[in-house]
């Protein structure tokens, strides 16, 4: 009941009533993953320090370890956090978890052309167009890493 008044909540921006709410649930029934990870989303969502998102995070994987948007969403906040070696762990963790999570396998793909690792660009990239053939952003990406790949 609390978690679908949170996520209601979360829908229409109200991002305070809507930690209240997982914060209540969370004490209620701590030992469930998804309650920490809703709370983590919406301490996101009200501008929260990342160190406060992270523990929840943390909580919530510590319930589940396979757990992949968990493991996504604390690897966005590590980078955020200037971790970014840490960050994109847990992403390449997530993306392990769950290939069809094709934020996990862009996010990748652009750390990998930022580090001008064109195959793992490609990787990422090809993984996203397996799924979505039609993602123009992707096909666009990964013939560069191709273009890259081919010059080196």
């Amino acid at each position: 009941m609390l978690l679908g008044s949170a996520l209601n909540h979360l829908r229409n921006g109200e991002s305070e009533a809507a930690v209240g709410d997982l914060r209540q649930a969370a004490d209620l029934s701590p030992d469930y993953p998804e309650v920490h990870f809703q709370l983590a989303m919406a301490l996101t969502q009200q501008g929260s320090r990342p160190s406060e998102v992270e523990a929840e995070l943390r909580h919530a994987l510590e319930l589940k370890q396979d757990f992949p948007q968990a493991h996504f969403q604390l690897g966005l906040v590590l980078e955020s956090e200037g971790k970014t070696a840490m960050g994109l762990s847990e992403i390449r963790h997530a993306a392990d978890l769950a290939p069809s999570l094709l934020e996990a396998h862009r996010k990748l793909g652009e750390a990998a052309l930022k580090s001008h690792d064109w195959a793992g660009a490609i990787a990422e990239f090809s993984a996203i167009l397996a799924f979505d053939g039609t993602d123009r952003s992707a096909r666009l990406e990964l013939r560069l890493a191709q273009t890259r790949f081919l010059q080196r």
